[in-house]
């Protein structure tokens, strides 16, 4: 009988495309005409694996059809495995393991088309570390200095590109490479083949080391005195003549006018300078010998905010040593080694308390009951706050009023248990109240004093902490008010 409405799908596994219809679906379908008795109908599916070399992949058909004379359609499946061989072009990445601070270093990329399938286009594309320094390739870049056309590759076709540069970081630190390989297939690019390399920085034949007030961690205050103690080593076999140590200091926080070094000040550059005049090691430094250099600084005692968004400050410094004796391991120009650090400054915020009269007696008096507003406000300065937590007590003959108002939707609330009044606030912003209003919350108590008090200031509140955790830096934060008093109690 003649098969009506007959259809024929393909079910891809992850890794595959179909190169017929152009796009990335997974399942290709395609409606066929009426096939009468005996007719034979072939078709033919082109298919490309772009991942998962080395593997079994299936691809699943299914023919559907209604026969002629029922209402239900029919199925057929089949399966067919595939192994995934390797990709069709063969690369390589060859690079050192390790490679010295700002030594020069080759990166080979190798390829060849294994294949039988002739690509009409194909694009090598390179991913270097932030720290990498491209210097020069045997074949220059099209785009950049990390993407080259490769053009046409016939079955066979092979080539290398060698990329000259070096990389610049801290001493036993890594970075990785990437090099991807494209091909265009009707009309569309796929990445075919990628390979990683992991780049090591070997210890300097000349290490540096920063640390600042012997923390490795430490977080500046303003107004704090740093001392910055600068290590550095010979670790070559031969004695390196004429080392000079140069340090560049920036940030807006470091009162420049307090430093004290034994190193030459350039206060246009903010950068201090060791070489054999101020420091006679430097004139051959000896295989293995080491030494510390130090210098004392002080950080600004106020925040310079101007606007908004001055927040955030850290104190950065640069370090780099340099000999121009070459051990004869290492291609280079000159011994280098390189240190830097960076050290954040918390912030700091700050809480008033102030009492207003708003009714009753006054002046105030033995047994006679006066009520008040108490203020709280806020002041943050260059760190976003969180966690922010303002409490005190109310002190003897002092009534809770529950009026309340606040600049936020938080507003203080009363445990009339313990007596004390809280405030909790969920975030600050840097800045609040620095250069816009500061953050209030104002509640009205109402305060009697007793017969004992006559002739005394009678406390209200007892002191306002303030607890916070500073966002940029991880560090506690607190602030402390005095306990509020009324004015001198006058006897009834």
């Amino acid at each position: 009988s003649v098969l009506k409405n007959p259809k024929i799908s393909l079910q891809l596994p992850d890794g595959a495309v179909s190169l017929d219809n152009n796009n990335d679906m997974q399942v290709i379908e395609q409606n066929l005409d009426d096939m009468a008795p005996g007719v034979l109908v072939k078709k033919t599916f082109k298919i490309a694996f772009i991942r998962d070399d080395q593997t079994s992949e299936k691809i699943n058909v299914n023919f559907s059809y209604l026969p002629e004379t029922l209402n239900t359609r029919f199925e057929k499946d089949q399966s067919i495995e595939v192994f995934v061989d390797q990709p069709s072009i063969d690369m390589s990445l060859v690079t050192p393991q390790r490679v010295f601070n700002r030594e020069n270093f080759q990166i080979n990329v190798n390829y060849k088309n294994i294949s039988d399938f002739n690509f009409d286009s194909a694009r090598l594309q390179l991913v270097y570390p932030d720290n990498f320094t491209f210097k020069s390739a045997s074949l220059n870049p099209d785009s950049g200095n990390a993407v080259w056309n490769l053009g046409e590759l016939a079955p066979g076709a092979s080539s290398t590109i060698a990329i000259n540069g070096s990389l610049q970081g801290a001493d036993q630190s890594f970075s990785e490479i990437k090099s991807q390989l494209f091909v265009t297939l009707d009309g569309k690019e796929y990445l075919i083949n990628e390979k990683n390399a992991s780049l090591g920085i070997a210890s300097s034949p000349l290490s540096l080391s920063v640390s600042v007030n012997n923390n490795p961690s430490y977080v500046a205050d303003i107004n704090d005195f740093l001392t910055y103690q600068i290590k550095y080593r010979n670790n070559t076999d031969v004695g390196l003549s004429d080392v000079i140590l140069k340090v560049n200091l920036t940030g807006e926080m470091f009162d420049f006018s307090s430093l004290q070094s034994t190193g030459f000040f350039d206060s246009v550059n903010n950068a201090i300078t060791w070489n054999a005049g101020n420091n006679p090691q430097f004139k051959v430094l000896a295989p293995g010998t080491e030494g510390t250099l130090s210098f004392q600084i002080r950080t600004k005692a106020a925040y310079p905010i101007k606007r908004m968004f001055d927040k955030n400050y850290s104190l950065k410094l640069q370090a780099e040593i340099n000999s121009p004796t070459v051990p004869y391991n290492v291609s280079s120009d000159k011994t280098v080694g390189l240190a830097n650090l960076e050290t954040k400054v918390m912030g700091r915020s700050e809480i008033t308390a102030s009492l207003v009269y708003v009714s009753g007696a006054f002046p105030v008096k033995a047994n006679q009951p006066t009520v008040y507003e108490v203020h709280w406000q806020i002041k943050n300065y260059s760190t976003d706050i969180t966690n922010v937590k303002v409490s005190s007590f109310l002190q003897s003959g002092v009534k809770w009023l529950n009026v309340t108002k606040s600049d936020i939707d938080a507003a203080p609330v009363y445990d009339d248990r313990t007596g004390q009044v809280s405030w909790a606030i969920d975030k600050i912003l840097a800045t609040k109240g620095v250069i816009s209003n500061p953050l209030e919350a104002v509640f009205q108590v109402e305060m009697t004093p007793n017969i004992t008090q006559a002739g005394q200031q009678a406390p209200v509140l007892n002191e306002t902490s303030l607890t916070a955790t500073d966002d940029f830096t991880g560090a506690s934060l607190s602030a402390k008010t005095d306990v509020l008093k009324t004015v001198e109690i006058v006897a009834q």
